[in-house]
C-alpha cells in the first residue's frame, strides 16, 4: 500500500464499480484528471471498463477466475512489480 498515493474499496464509499462515481471519487482525491491515472483490477468487467469508462487507463493484473472475455485492457499485467515498467514505457512513448 506505501506504492500507491490512494485506495478507495467500494464497500467503504457505498459506490460499486464499474458506476463512473468511484474511480471519481478516487481522482478527485488524488487532485488528478482520468488521463494521469492508472487502475489495476483483476476482474475486467468491472475494473477495467469502468475505468476506462470515465477516461482512466486500466490495467488487468490477471486473475484465472475472471478473464477477459471482450474487454481490452490497456496493459495486462501478472504481478504489481510490473506496473512499474508498464508506466515507464508509456511514459517513453
Amino acid at each position: 500500500e506505501h506504492f500507491l498515493d490512494h485506495i478507495v474499496f467500494s464497500a467503504d464509499a457505498g459506490v460499486w464499480k464499474p458506476q463512473p462515481g468511484i474511480y471519481c471519487r478516487s481522482l478527485q482525491a488524488l487532485g488528478v484528471s482520468a488521463a494521469e491515472a492508472v487502475f489495476v483490477g483483476d476482474m475486467p468487467e468491472h475494473d477495467i471498463v469502468g475505468a476506462q469508462g470515465v477516461g482512466m487507463r486500466g490495467v488487468y493484473k490477471r486473475n484465472h477466475s475472471f478473464g477477459l472475455h471482450e474487454v481490452e485492457p490497456d496493459d495486462t499485467i501478472d504481478n504489481l512489480y510490473e506496473l512499474v515498467e508498464v508506466v515507464e514505457g508509456w511514459l517513453r512513448d
